[in-house]
């Protein structure tokens, strides 16, 4: 990232911070660009991934999670290949159990799940990867009383394209709520539209243990993404 990519990165990211937060993100270069960002918005790295790709070169497409909290234990962990899959989901999740004093410690999860990429209209293909998608959310802890899994799962819950996938439906069975549930699509546009295409919803924010009192609202992407950024006021009921 250029020094003005940091600096809209974090302008985006202290317009909706509050004290006790805590950012998911993806698409982050590696460990220093986290660090970067972390410190231009006044936050610490709770955890960062270092996914390699097939060619065992380190990815461009990480994973973070920044906080003020304390952090009690971080985690990375690539997904696994199951029968029925070509190959493995790419990347994997990262995960930071974190102190939120009176609400308890929140175990945190961040994801990027496989894109839709190059299938085009190959049915077969598109196939691959939502059964990528669901078993990489197969694949996620979620024993914690008290979770939250957030990030780019980079389908739409709510578009007919969609129909029958069961990525939400999977954490949806294992006690976590879509804080997007019910929500029309002009407050969910994370993915914005183009052209003839509409604005989609292919970022989430799934809650165990705590609840909000309203939808997430949506930022800008501050010229530094193709997605808009994504906030939510949780607490413990």
């Amino acid at each position: 990232m250029t020094e003005r990519n940091y600096e809209a990165a974090a302008k985006e990211i202290k317009d909706g911070l509050k004290p006790r937060a805590i950012v998911f993100l993806q698409e982050i270069r590696n460990a220093q660009c986290a660090s970067n960002l972390a410190a231009r918005a006044g936050l610490n790295v709770a955890a960062v991934s270092s996914f390699r790709n097939y060619d065992g070169r380190t990815g461009w497409q990480q994973c973070a999670i920044l906080t003020d909290l304390p952090v009690k234990e971080c985690e990375w962990k690539y997904f696994h290949g199951a029968k029925g899959i070509k190959g493995k989901p790419p990347r994997g999740y990262v995960r930071a159990k974190i102190d939120a004093g009176e609400d308890g410690v929140i175990d945190c999860i961040c994801v990027h799940l496989k894109s839709n990429y190059g299938a085009g209209k190959d049915e077969s293909v598109k196939m691959q990867n939502r059964r990528k998608r669901e078993e990489s959310v197969r694949q996620l802890p979620k024993d914690s009383p008290v979770a939250v899994v957030a990030g780019d799962l980079n389908f739409d819950a709510f578009s007919g394209e969609f129909k029958g996938e069961q990525t939400a439906d999977i954490l949806g069975w294992s006690g976590f709520a879509d804080a997007w549930a019910g929500a029309p699509l002009e407050l969910r546009g994370t993915h914005p539209g183009s052209g003839r295409w509409p604005d989609s919803t292919l970022d989430y924010i799934f809650l165990k243990g705590l609840r909000s009192g309203e939808y997430p609202s949506l930022g800008s992407h501050g010229g530094v993404s193709d997605h808009r950024i994504v906030w939510l006021r949780a607490f413990r009921p």
